[in-house]
């Protein structure tokens, strides 16, 4: 598989990168490989079910790093080479036609592979729980990594909890696929990201409150999209010679919070995308007003007006913050549900909502669909609270999921204000730490022996 792309991490505090197509509804990394080179700091790669990465240099070059993935320890094949280099593959749990490979290090540092029920430490002379390092300390050969290595705790619900943003430096991103790549947008506000694109179309999707240098991504070919959470208005701008644009805006953001953006206008037909409505910015292109970016005749460049901007803003775009399944199993019942068990999802939004009528979130217990119900009682204008109590004939091995766009009004209403919130949601899969168990074994044969009175 061909490197779609690599990130360069330089920040000395540690940085988290999420190689997932969960925080941008609309866009795919399916099948496509990303690989980074870590900083110092101990720094963070989710990697999406179906996609794929190369983290071994992320591996070595210091800190203690984590690598988060969605597949159980047994769901994947592996192979080491006399580096301590371990490629991982997998395709148990993947949607037909995906093949997902990670590969990492083990190295002299503490760094950490998680699995949705599992983790190690792939330090290479640490004894691990088998009772044998990874590498041999007198032939300094490497062996393949068993179950018995493995430690109790599978990957965190929210891996980026543990991150901190506010980068020292700026992630950069280097783009090679020429049929162009869908850049997942910066996981943590504060931090701060450059991309240098390839010749194909990228895609790019900008966090509201973090920091985006897009100038080279719209300069190096294809017609490239930049994704932006605020409306038009929101920004306030500055245009240099060259036509490099610098957006700046605070509206809208949690107090302290900047968000500065920066892209070109040049002969590509690079289009920018606000909330409620985009721009093309070909450099020579007469926009709706008129007038061209730049001057014909002078070459000089002007700043983009509300009178440039037409219908059509960014998709996907939601009051949803986040989702958490919030509830555990009853004590007792490890990772499974029994009935009686409340299964919760709180749905953070984004700003205050107010809701009516019967909502349900939608999930998935096997092969079947579940609704939970709205609480009404319990829930607050910022976190709604769907509850479903579990049933006799419920069953799900693998670990309870949902799928976009998971919340149905269900003839109720969820408002923002006057007008109807925008609950669309990315997809989670399987969650092996929810499973759910209500089938009663059954005896089906049994010799009793009586010894003597």
């Amino acid at each position: 598989m061909a490197l779609a792309a690599k990130y360069f991490v330089f920040s000395t505090g540690g940085t988290y990168i999420d190689w997932s197509s969960n925080n941008a509804i609309g866009f795919n990394e399916s099948n496509k490989e990303v690989g980074a080179i870590g900083g110092s700091g101990g720094d963070g790669l989710f990697v999406g079910a179906g996609t794929s990465a190369n983290a071994i240099s992320l591996m070595s070059s210091g800190g203690n790093d984590s690598l988060y993935l969605t597949g159980n320890f047994a769901d994947y094949s592996q192979a080491v080479d006399a580096n301590g280099n371990y490629t991982f593959t997998r395709t148990v749990g993947l949607a037909v036609g995906q093949t997902e490979v990670v590969k990492f290090a083990s190295v002299g540092d503490a760094d950490t592979v998680y699995f949705a029920d599992k983790h190690l430490v792939v330090q290479a002379d640490l004894t691990q729980a088998s009772g044998t390092s990874l590498q041999d300390q007198n032939s300094f050969t490497y062996r393949q990594i068993t179950a018995a290595d493995m430690l109790a705790g599978g990957a965190p619900t929210n891996p980026a909890s543990a991150y901190v943003g506010q980068s020292t430096a700026p992630t950069k991103v280097y783009i090679f696929d020429p049929t162009g790549v869908d850049i997942p947008q910066v996981a943590l506000v504060g931090d701060s990201l450059k991309t240098i694109g390839g010749s194909g179309s990228d895609r790019l999707y900008v966090k509201a409150g973090t920091n985006v240098d897009a100038i080279s991504l719209m300069s190096s070919g294809g017609n490239d999209s930049l994704y932006l959470t605020g409306n038009f208005a929101d920004y306030s701008q500055v245009v240099d010679a060259n036509g490099n644009y610098t957006l700046t805006r605070t509206t809208g953001l949690t107090a302290g919070q900047v968000e500065v953006v920066k892209f070109a206008s040049v002969g590509d037909a690079d289009t920018v995308y606000f909330a409620d409505g985009h721009v093309v910015l070909q450099s020579d292109l007469a926009q709706v007003n008129g007038t061209s970016l730049q001057d014909q005749n002078t070459f000089t460049y002007r700043q983009i007006v509300a009178s440039d901007i037409v219908v059509g803003g960014s998709p996907g775009l939601s009051d949803i913050a986040s989702i958490a399944i919030a509830s555990t199993p009853a004590v007792g019942h490890g990772n499974t549900y029994a009935v009686g068990d409340v299964i919760e999802f709180d749905v953070t939004m984004k700003s205050a909502v107010t809701h009516a009528g019967a909502p349900v979130f939608t999930f998935i217990v096997g092969a079947t669909n579940v609704t939970a119900a709205l609480d009404t009682v319990n829930s607050t204008s910022t976190v709604l609270k769907f509850k479903h109590t579990v049933v006799a004939g419920e069953l799900d091995a693998n670990g309870i999921s949902y799928a976009a766009n998971a919340i149905g009004l269900n003839g109720g209403t969820i408002l923002n204000g006057s007008v109807a919130a925008k609950i669309t949601s990315g997809a989670l899969g399987d969650q092996v730490t929810h499973m759910v168990d209500t089938i009663a074994p059954v005896v089906t044969d049994a010799a009793i022996s009586i010894s003597g009175a």
